[in-house]
């Protein structure tokens, strides 16, 4: 219940003016600096060095007053000088990054609402794009993202949009192979990977009936590799950015005139 309630939350925010959507912005923005100053021992030193204290953001163009944080930084700092005090860092979600701008990868500790409202940014994406309940949808993913799972959901008990995720560095002929089985309506991955999958069907006649759309994320897509993508599986292709760090940051509609910013 509490998924659907935040879907419909996040389904009302996309019809917000800029105005409203700028008032959200810095309210959140607002609560979230009082709270990194009140419960993170790395944000205190960062404002009280730079002699600022939370009330003095009053918009989002003051935050260019806040010192930079970089990766070093975070690496540097530990775990427990990030996590908010209230929180055990043996309770929360570790999440870890790829490690492709860096030699190491970096951890983020997720709480389980932060967890869920990542998940439900992604469907309202999907959803926003023509997403129906009975849709299938196929992930090709690092293994380091696909869900450890010991008991279904409601929602997969439902039968609704059920998901099934593939490791990236399975053989393609595999994961061609999985797919087939799966007979998805959906495809997501990361844009080489999906690009490699359609150079191995590229010429066939149609190999997935009812997969309709292809989610290209990881990389960037160009006009080239888009068309091709699009000519192999006979699905539209549409672009997103995501990152470990910070979730779902920007999508493209099936208007493709730009992205949506979360």
């Amino acid at each position: 219940v509490r998924d659907w309630v935040g879907l419909a939350q996040q389904k009302r925010i996309c019809g917000f003016s800029p105005d409203q959507l700028r008032q959200l912005q810095v309210k959140k923005l607002n609560r979230l600096l009082a709270h990194a100053y009140a419960h993170c021992g790395y944000y205190r030193k960062v404002f009280d060095k730079a002699k600022i204290l939370p009330q003095t953001i009053q918009a989002i163009e003051d935050l260019a007053r806040i010192p930079l944080t970089t990766r070093q930084d975070i690496s540097d700092s530990g775990v427990f000088s990030l996590v908010a005090s209230q929180r055990d860092p043996g309770r929360l979600i570790p999440h870890e990054t790829s490690g492709s701008t860096d030699r190491h990868p970096l951890s983020v500790y997720l709480s389980c609402p932060e967890a869920r409202q990542r998940g439900l940014l992604h469907l309202r994406m999907l959803f926003e794009n023509g997403f129906r309940k009975n849709d299938r949808v196929f992930i090709l993913t690092h293994p380091q993202f696909i869900p450890v799972q010991p008991r279904p959901s409601l929602r997969d008990a439902l039968g609704f949009f059920p998901m099934r995720y593939i490791s990236i560095f399975d053989p393609p002929d595999k994961q061609l192979q999985a797919m087939a089985q799966e007979d998805p309506s959906i495809l997501k991955g990361y844009t080489s990977t999906i690009k490699t999958l359609a150079q191995k069907i590229a010429g066939r006649k149609r190999c997935f009936n009812r997969l309709r759309l292809v989610y290209c994320t990881g990389e960037y897509l160009s006009a080239q590799d888009r068309s091709f993508i699009q000519e192999a599986f006979q699905a539209e292709a549409l672009d997103y950015y995501s990152s470990a760090e910070s979730g779902l940051i920007a999508w493209e509609c099936r208007k493709h005139q730009g992205y949506h910013i979360n």
